[in-house]
């Protein structure tokens, strides 16, 4: 009777075990993602702009004012920030709400920020685990007390 119980729980616990969602997103996913997101083909990888500082750029051809930008980390391929940026005060929320969700998918370490000026808005989706932050910031030029006053 016990081997009766016991065997389906460890193969229970073996398969339930070994399936585990990936937390990070490179293009590839992005790009799988976002298109069935929005049910067809609109993000293809292979019409993607790659910059040389490992930016790629995808420009969607239904959204005519919008620019969005990944930037990959060099030792993973993952996505470490992606902007989405508008050049005007028209933002496409539907645009925005697709790309966070694709890159928000199954991964806590995502965080938003936005950011308006007179001609653009900037949507930056940023990944904590890749953020390098400067703890000793140091002074470009040196203050003398006399420039004070």
């Amino acid at each position: 009777m016990k081997k009766i119980v016991i065997f389906p729980f460890i193969f229970l616990l073996i398969f339930t075990s070994c399936i585990q969602r990936s937390r990070s997103c490179d293009i590839f996913d992005f790009s799988e993602r976002i298109n069935k997101s929005f049910g067809k083909e609109i993000c293809d990888v292979n019409t993607l702009s790659v910059s040389e500082n490992n930016v790629i750029y995808w420009f969607p051809e239904t959204y005519k004012n919008a620019v969005v930008s990944f930037y990959v980390n060099d030792k993973t391929g993952n996505i470490e920030k992606c902007s989405v940026v508008f050049n005007s005060e028209k933002a496409n929320k539907i645009l925005i709400e697709k790309v966070k969700e694709a890159l928000f998918f199954n991964n806590p370490y995502m965080s938003e920020k936005e950011y308006k000026t007179e001609k653009y808005i900037s949507y930056i989706f940023e990944d904590s685990r890749y953020k390098q932050e400067n703890t000793q910031p140091n002074l470009k030029k040196e203050i003398k007390e006399e420039d004070l006053y």
